[in-house]
């Protein structure tokens, strides 16, 4: 297992990944020119922008022989994936990530990064709804939260490029972990229905932990 590509490579079935870790210093794209108003971005946020589009870069290079000539962002600050392309790119405080696959393969894909811990009780109510497992006996408190929350995350991401409506976490639950399959099931909310893909309001994902660090992905297929 290189730095590079950490343990996380086997969450995807279709998609290529690529991940760096934050103490790696890869050589990040210097046409900063391709991407407009970058130069008022904090450095952190110049940083994070840089290492998500090398990760997109290096992911394509496995899933096409080819690599972006440039990833700009659109107006909601998503990437702007070229013709052809998903994708999804996330970062933490130790990890970056980039996913893409050619869209006649997937719908989407959507992944989420997360420190365990991050994401703090208070927020429950907010992050939580009725429907979200309460207690997991393979993971503990922090851990549950941690999954349900980034899942939730890895849902909008892959969701949004399709449907282009914004939703929060009170659209989906977190109805069914598989610990050892490292799995879970997430399910929009009925009045969120309309969201579905190919019909299907409940979407599989994959997911792991791993040094206090957290990685969900959906991918959506095409059926």
């Amino acid at each position: 297992m290189s730095k590079a590509d950490g343990p996380w490579k086997d969450l995807f079935s279709i998609a290529k990944f690529f991940a760096l870790e934050q103490s790696m210093e890869p050589d990040l794209p210097a046409e900063v020119g391709h991407y407009p108003g970058i130069e008022t971005y904090s450095e952190k946020r110049r940083d994070d922008f840089l290492r998500g589009r090398y990760c997109a870069d290096q992911a394509a290079l496995e899933a096409f022989g080819l690599r972006f000539s440039s990833l700009p962002a659109n107006s909601d600050r998503s990437p702007a994936w070229p013709p052809g392309v998903v994708g999804s790119i996330s970062h933490s405080r130790v990890w970056t990530g980039a996913a893409v696959a050619k869209d006649d393969l997937l719908h989407s894909v959507g992944l989420d990064f997360e420190s365990v811990g991050r994401v703090q009780a208070k927020l429950d109510s907010k992050i939580m709804t009725e429907g979200d497992l309460k207690l997991h006996k393979a993971l503990t408190e922090e851990e549950l939260r941690t999954v349900i929350f980034s899942a939730k995350e890895s849902l909008y991401k892959a969701i949004f490029p399709i449907k282009k409506e914004f939703f929060y976490f009170d659209a989906a639950s977190v109805v069914e972990i598989d610990a050892s399959a490292r799995s879970f099931k997430i399910d929009l909310a009925p009045k969120y229905h309309h969201l579905g893909v190919d019909g299907s309001a409940s979407f599989c994902g994959k997911f792991k932990i791993f040094e206090s660090q957290c990685l969900t992905v959906i991918e959506i297929s095409r059926r």
